[in-house]
């Protein structure tokens, strides 16, 4: 059985951000850096809440110093975000589940975030996806029993390899926010994500 407490919340934040051409972790959303909008929700919905960091580590640390959440360093962020993946996956070891955010969705809040968490401690599924329009989107749950499978997974890929092997243990969890499809990789984004937050 599931328990609230065992779910680690994890905010992939350690890349390069090179499609936005400026460092998008830190960009001001309604005067509140990007990573710190969901790592503030995440910490709302659960005790324990990693934010994995790897480029300019230290400016994302100095702006998270007022939420009680942890920074975990990534050496290897250049490979990828599976390698944040595994990283905080190796540092929070077998006894917890995980609960994965991206750390430039600013405008995931906590009905989306509890809502996922609320499904995942109600179904037997060691998987749960939010979705939106029938796509699916972002947090992503998955139980401790996949800790060895996303361990053994090559850098070229994602965790969709796991999700997409295991419909039989997949509860898909339809919510009526668009916001867990959008991600926030280009100016435009940027835009948009501010704009969402003044109607906010």
């Amino acid at each position: 059985m599931k328990k609230r407490e065992e779910i680690v919340g994890i905010v992939l934040a350690a890349g390069l951000s090179s499609r936005m051409g400026k460092f998008k972790q830190l960009l001001p959303i309604d005067d509140e850096p990007a990573v710190c909008r969901i790592a503030g929700v995440l910490k709302e919905c659960l005790e324990r809440v990693i934010v994995v960091v790897g480029h300019r580590a230290d400016e994302v640390r100095d702006a998270l110093a007022g939420l009680e959440v942890e920074c975990l360093l990534n050496p290897e962020f250049r490979d990828g975000m599976l390698s944040s993946v595994q990283c905080a996956v190796r540092e929070i070891g077998p006894g917890r589940d995980y609960l994965f955010c991206l750390g430039d969705q600013p405008s995931l809040n906590g009905d989306i975030v509890q809502g996922v968490i609320d499904r995942a401690l109600g179904v037997d599924a060691g998987i749960v996806i939010p979705t939106f329009d029938e796509k699916r989107g972002h947090p992503l749950f998955l139980s401790r029993s996949y800790r060895s499978e996303i361990l053994k997974l090559g850098r070229e890929v994602g965790l969709n390899v796991i999700t997409r092997s295991n419909p039989h243990d997949t509860v898909e969890f339809p919510v009526a926010y668009a916001e867990i499809l959008d991600d926030m990789d280009t100016p435009a984004d940027y835009a948009r994500e501010k704009a969402r937050a003044k109607r906010d």
